[in-house]
């Protein structure tokens, strides 16, 4: 047997731990640019909070405009309206509220006449309006935006005050319809703003317009 030359032995032993100090390093670098890649090309889940929505409805049985929100919000509102005058109703509320369209007083109740809404709710520190026009107890979405305040502007109000119809159904001929016409109501051709018809005067059975 030769004897061991120590020499030789500490220069290998020296070579493989260099070797792998190298491959040490090597390997870290490459897992740490492998995760800075996943994380740079996975997408990211974004989550967004869902935006809170009114819903109005009416309850011809009892005159009442029912208003509903999506979620838990507390928030305050502003039904307007316009009877013999304007009308405006406040209130807060968390996910839903009736509200009679009329004046009570102990228990008599007097339901108001009502043919045009605007609804405000402040809700996610936006108000949300609704235009709704109530026609034949059926209760129609004629306009839905947002605003800044839950005051009524001019264009509103002058909505409100004016009596302009709405509520048309088209036929197949490209004519359009409305039923149970009232007096001094405008009602405005849809297919062309500038051809309107106001009634003055009508039978008991007003019966329907078409244009």
């Amino acid at each position: 047997m030769q004897p061991v030359d120590n020499k030789k032995v500490g220069i290998m032993l020296k070579s493989a731990n260099q070797f792998f100090r190298k491959f040490i390093s090597f390997f870290l670098i490459f897992q740490l640019s492998f995760f800075q890649l996943i994380s740079l090309t996975t997408p990211q889940l974004v989550y967004a909070q869902a935006e809170t929505e009114l819903t109005a409805s009416y309850d011809a049985t009892a005159h009442e405009l029912d208003l509903a929100l999506s979620q838990n919000s507390e928030s305050e509102y502003r039904v307007y309206y316009q009877a013999d005058q304007l009308e405006a109703v406040t209130g807060n509320y968390v996910v839903e509220e009736s509200i009679f369209l009329g004046i009570c007083s102990d228990e008599d109740c007097v339901e108001d006449v009502v043919s045009k809404l605007i609804v405000k709710v402040n809700a996610d520190n936006e108000v949300q309006v609704q235009r709704l026009e109530l026609i034949n107890d059926v209760l129609n979405l004629v306009d839905s935006y947002t605003s800044v305040s839950l005051e009524l502007d001019d264009d509103e109000q002058f909505w409100l005050e004016n009596k302009t119809a709405q509520g048309w159904q088209e036929n197949e001929d490209g004519s359009y319809t409305i039923d149970n016409v009232e007096l001094d109501y405008i009602y405005t051709a849809p297919q062309n703003d500038q051809v309107s018809v106001t009634f003055t005067q009508l039978p008991a059975d007003s019966g329907n317009l078409t244009i």
